[in-house]
């Protein structure tokens, strides 16, 4: 164990409600802002989050990605700040809170004025733009997990850890910050 102690990032408020869910479900119009999810439909609480899609058709746009904010929820229905670029139904969606200037906060805040190492602990699935680990500072995950057996295909909360760079991002995840 470091000196300095392990810090579960999840007490950071920013961090706290940032973790990303997946369900498939998904069902959108070309030219419209509606998302309606029949597998875990939206709520008002998911105001605010990055919405993520990947269009799943064989042979046509298999790795698709249409990224939007969720600006209203209505009746379990997201309304979109983004028109969906093609139409579908049972799609795979991911949505959740971009993490990246809480996360980055809560690493700079351990390193700041530290001597001794300190391990920052992260289970759960979360997006950033950018990672940025001071020196004397070590992010941990807590492991693979496992999907439900619920057969949607939702990650089991607390199972696993996966941080993942937000699409469309045009810069290194990951960036080591030697401190002085």
């Amino acid at each position: 164990k470091p000196a300095g102690g392990v810090v579960d990032l999840r007490d950071w408020d920013g961090i706290r409600n940032g973790q990303w869910r997946s369900s498939l479900g998904a069902t959108y119009t070309s030219g419209q802002t509606h998302l309606q999810n029949t597998v875990t439909p939206f709520t008002a609480a998911d105001i605010g989050k990055v919405v993520i899609v990947n269009n799943a058709h064989p042979g046509v746009d298999e790795f698709t990605r249409w990224m939007a904010t969720i600006v209203d929820v209505s009746g379990g229905v997201a309304e979109l700040d983004t028109p969906a670029p093609s139409s579908a139904t049972n799609e795979r969606v991911y949505w959740g809170f971009d993490i990246t200037d809480a996360l980055n906060a809560a690493l700079l805040e351990l390193a700041s004025g530290l001597h001794v190492p300190r391990e920052a602990y992260l289970p759960g699935t979360y997006r950033a733009t950018q990672v940025v680990i001071p020196s004397l500072v070590t992010l941990r995950g807590s492991g693979w997990g496992v999907y439900s057996a619920s057969g949607a295909g939702d990650w089991v909360p607390g199972q696993a850890s996966l941080l993942k760079q937000l699409p469309g991002s045009e810069c290194d995840f990951v960036v080591f910050n030697e401190l002085t």
